[in-house]
């Protein structure tokens, strides 16, 4: 299985943001980018990730507004799925560990 992408919403810097990665897991992989990019704000995103949803602090919603709501949509290949967490499910750890 091949993740494709990771799809942010509202979390700290990131509004609306899909990123590209074509990742293959339980493979080292590196996130490269210039600062400001928002390499902290997606490791936020999965910081914040539990077992039930995704749930953050209002420091960490999008400018600082706590109705932003968060979500995270990840796209894999082979098999083509979208699993997806928000404030109310996470279906992202029915096929993935998460560790931040």
């Amino acid at each position: 299985m091949k993740i494709k992408s990771i799809h942010i919403k509202n979390v700290r810097g990131i509004k609306d943001r899909t990123i590209e990665l074509n990742m293959i897991p339980n493979k080292p992989s590196l996130l490269v980018a210039p600062n400001g990019s928002g390499k902290s704000s997606f490791a936020f995103a999965f910081q914040w990730l539990n077992r039930l949803r995704m749930k953050l602090s209002a420091d960490d919603a999008y400018m600082g507004d706590v109705n932003n709501k968060p979500s995270m949509a990840i796209e894999t290949i082979d098999p083509n799925e979208i699993l997806v967490a928000d404030e109310n499910k996470n279906e992202i750890n029915r096929k993935f560990g998460i560790y931040v």
